[in-house]
């Protein structure tokens, strides 16, 4: 990927795996690391104390993979940096609903609240958040963004509306295909009929093993394919 030129989205969708792996290196560091002192302050002879090398052996591997996973972020968080930033909308989870907000410090949320971060809405203005999320945008933080069921209802006839366009297309693919295992049938019992499927057979062109076999598997193929 070419940092420079990708979107914000596209640096996001590929930095933002890696933050969380460093996030989640940073707190095993922390957590080596209290229990290094811990061993270092323990009472002489206590189990504790005799493990104080083990616990540093520890912090010092820990501090490594912390290291390597922040090397593997720094150059998307330079690119964002280089351009001066752009959005990032957290989303919360409170009792199944999601929401979308202008940033961590939502009044809404708590110290308890868990954030989540989706690169696809990166770099995208208030009113475009909106646009895409609807009623999942917080309205504290877009007092604008809808409120009622109307703009569900919206988005879900423009959803059954792609369905429907997709089951016509796949119907008239299917269509075709049921005309050509009809045809393939047809020649099949024609050549029969005659006296001819032995000479068919034996040309390498042999109807009921070919056309007709390959146009039944064709159709199993696309019914699979059913909206």
């Amino acid at each position: 990927m070419n940092l420079r030129t990708a979107t914000p989205a596209e640096i996001d969708a590929a930095a933002y795996p890696l933050m969380e792996k460093a996030f989640a290196a940073s707190m095993i560091y922390s957590q080596a690391r209290d229990a290094y002192v811990k061993a270092q302050h323990a009472p002489a002879g206590s189990l504790a104390a005799r493990r104080v090398d083990e616990r540093e052996r520890w912090m010092d591997e820990a501090r490594r993979e912390a290291d390597a996973a922040k090397l593997l972020v720094a150059p998307y968080e330079a690119e964002f940096n280089r351009r001066g930033g752009w959005t990032r909308y957290p989303h919360t989870i409170t009792n199944g609903q999601g929401h979308f907000h202008r940033s961590f410090s939502c009044s809404t949320c708590h110290p308890t609240t868990q954030y989540g971060l989706q690169a696809e809405y990166s770099g995208l203005t208030e009113h475009q958040l909106v646009d895409k999320v609807g009623s999942e945008a917080c309205t504290v933080c877009f007092p604008w963004a809808p409120t009622t069921d109307a703009w569900g209802r919206t988005q879900q006839a423009a959803q059954n509306a792609k369905v429907a366009e997709k089951l016509t297309k796949w119907e008239k693919g299917r269509e075709v295909r049921v005309k050509k295992l009809t045809n393939a049938e047809k020649r099949l019992a024609k050549h029969i009929a005659s006296g001819d499927h032995a000479r068919y057979c034996s040309a390498g062109r042999c109807y009921d093993g070919g056309d007709v076999q390959y146009a039944r598997n064709e159709m199993s193929r696309w019914d699979a394919k059913k909206p």
